[in-house]
């Protein structure tokens, strides 16, 4: 009994949180609105069921490993309460929905390894599938091997699925919008599953370097739709300095911008472009337009003077240290690099990636799919009603406790050091999207337009024209499998 008042005096504090955050109640997009939760508890609509004791399982996988400092908070399960605010929320939801449902919470934890497109969680479910095993009853199963599943016909349509519904706020209707397929939905994301916050694309600047240097403030840029690739690249323009004179440029010097590869897709999609987008039901191919070609030729232009940014690739870690020391002016990289800055001196912001043109009506933020995954219900599983009902439970109860507890407390109460920091929060959360041409890896160009940016080559038209019947071949594939999956 002591368990179950102390459970929901917890509970009843992080609802307090959500609700009294000045931040979500800011006025930004008829969109963001309606994505917030309500004020008054919303419940699930699910069946008072006992499922008598039974464990339930889930998969994870993903090429960052739960243990990461780029994670660093539980994905599923928590053994105990230690203190800190997240796992503490993950253990209390844990807890109720495990005593109200009657299950015992577990999780297989593969990540860290192969999540390709064929790795271990398209094999460990394939492989399962074939041999009629029930092991797992739900995954966090990385972004490339969870959409090869779906095409294969591994998993569950949620769609069809009783309990489910994913409608509901506490699921990201945005997965829906980009990429429901055939009307077909194999996966999602949503308040349950923090990685897919880690994963989304920003940018941090530096203040010191914006006031040394008189440079306009990025927080004004943004909210007045001034924040644009011009505006970020002239900025970065100014700064770039040769702090031992040795005339090298190396991670002893100061840049404009510390450039993440990735950083590529970030910039095409706050253009309000994709590699390929669903219309009608099917994927289509939309990489190559007039704002893809003039974001990668401003952008190209800008890294082949090695003077201006420093590819952080090339160091193969050590640019958090660098951001820290002052050495850069922009930092473009993901929500999950922030905690690594918590003992930074220096006061730092962050910013969606620019806009192409102030005219452009929205910001748009970018998921990473390398290190995401996505809550999907495999055909294995031995009771798929019990899946989806634990995962609706789960979901929902995650919206009043776990969000909360990420956003709110983690995020703006021990990393950030202004007001301003969480309505640019809202902005990235509220504009992202999925883009279902770089999670299916068509024609391969979540390679090739790597590989451009890392040699410095501005010849995005020829990149694109090599793979176009590639992709255009692989999204005929996906489609026709859509199409006829059951």
């Amino acid at each position: 009994m002591k368990r179950i008042i102390f459970l929901t005096v917890l509970l009843l504090i992080f609802i307090s949180c959500s609700e009294n955050n000045p931040a979500k109640n800011e006025t930004l997009t008829p969109e963001t609105q309606s994505l917030k939760p309500e004020t008054t508890k919303l419940l699930p609509d699910l069946p008072d069921v006992s499922f008598n004791n039974t464990d339930f399982v889930f998969l994870l996988t993903s090429w960052w490993p739960s243990t990461s400092n780029l994670i660093a908070f539980p994905y599923v399960v928590s053994e105990t309460l230690n203190g800190e605010i997240v796992n503490d929320a993950v253990y209390m939801r844990n807890t109720l929905i495990s005593e109200k449902y009657g299950v015992n919470i577990k999780e297989i934890d593969l990540t860290g390894q192969d999540s390709g497109g064929g790795g271990i969680g398209y094999q460990r479910i394939s492989k399962g599938y074939m041999a009629g095993d029930h092991e797992y009853d739900a995954g966090f199963i990385g972004t490339y091997d969870v959409c090869t599943l779906a095409r294969d016909g591994y998993l569950h349509d949620l769609l069809e699925l009783p309990h489910i519904d994913l409608d509901k706020p506490w699921w990201d209707a945005r997965v829906k919008r980009d990429l429901l397929i055939g009307n077909k939905m194999y996966f999602t994301n949503g308040d349950i599953n923090i990685q897919n916050n880690e994963c989304t694309y920003a940018i941090l600047f530096n203040k010191r370097l914006i006031n040394d240097y008189k440079l306009e403030i990025p927080y004004e840029l943004v909210l007045n739709n001034k924040w644009t690739i011009d505006k970020f690249l002239s900025m970065a323009k100014g700064v770039s300095q040769d702090l031992n004179g040795d005339g090298k440029w190396d991670e002893n010097d100061q840049y404009g911008i510390l450039v993440w590869q990735d950083s590529v897709y970030g910039m095409i999609v706050a253009a309000g472009e994709k590699i390929a987008t669903v219309i009608d039901g099917k994927i289509e191919l939309t990489l190559y337009n007039e704002n893809t070609v003039s974001t990668l030729t401003k952008y190209m232009d800008f890294l082949k003077d090695e003077t201006y940014s420093l590819n952080i690739r090339t160091l193969n870690s050590g640019e958090v240290n660098m951001f820290a020391n002052n050495q850069a002016l922009f930092h473009t990289r993901y929500i999950s690099t922030i905690k690594l800055l918590r003992d930074m001196e220096t006061d730092f912001g962050i910013l969606p990636y620019p806009k192409l043109y102030e005219t452009q009506s929205s910001y748009y933020s970018n998921i990473h799919g390398y290190g995401d995954s996505f809550v999907c219900i495999p055909k294995t599983a031995a009771n798929p009603e019990m899946s989806a009902i634990i995962l609706e439970a789960l979901a929902a109860e995650s919206m009043y406790n776990i969000t909360p507890a990420y956003y709110d407390v983690t995020l703006t109460g021990k990393f950030f050091r202004d007001d301003e920091s969480r309505e640019m929060l809202d902005i990235i959360f509220s504009t992202r999207g999925y883009d279902v041409g770089l999670f299916y890896q068509v024609g391969g160009y979540t390679s090739t337009l790597l590989e451009m940016l890392n040699s410095l080559r501005n010849d995005f038209t020829s990149v694109y024209q090599k793979d176009e019947a590639k992709a255009l071949q692989q999204i005929d594939t996906i489609n026709q499998a859509f199409s006829e999956n059951n």
